[in-house]
């Protein structure tokens, strides 16, 4: 059974070969970071959240394009807690 696999940002990076469940047979092992989902052509990210395919700038094409890569992007989708925003900052905060 074939799979598609991602870095650990969500970036495609090639079709793989499953391996058979030696526990539950007819059912295969899927690695980390990867999905059955189907990839569209056009997409190059797969987000785990929401179970979908998209199209996202990959860290190089921004240096193409020259935008300033001294940033961090913080995406919170929904409606974060408060708490959660604090977890979040706490994080990045580590990151420096």
């Amino acid at each position: 059974m074939e799979a598609y696999q991602c870095d650990e940002s969500g970036f495609f990076v090639g079709v793989i070969e499953c391996q058979r469940n030696p526990i539950k047979i007819g059912q295969f092992l899927l690695p980390r970071n990867a999905t059955y989902t189907h990839k569209p052509e056009e997409c190059n990210w797969y987000n785990f959240d929401s179970g979908e395919w998209q199209i996202k700038e990959t860290y190089e094409e921004k240096i193409e394009k020259g935008y300033n890569t001294n940033t961090i992007e913080v995406v919170i989708e929904g409606s974060p807690s408060k708490e959660q925003i604090k977890i979040a900052i706490s994080q990045l905060m580590n990151m420096l």
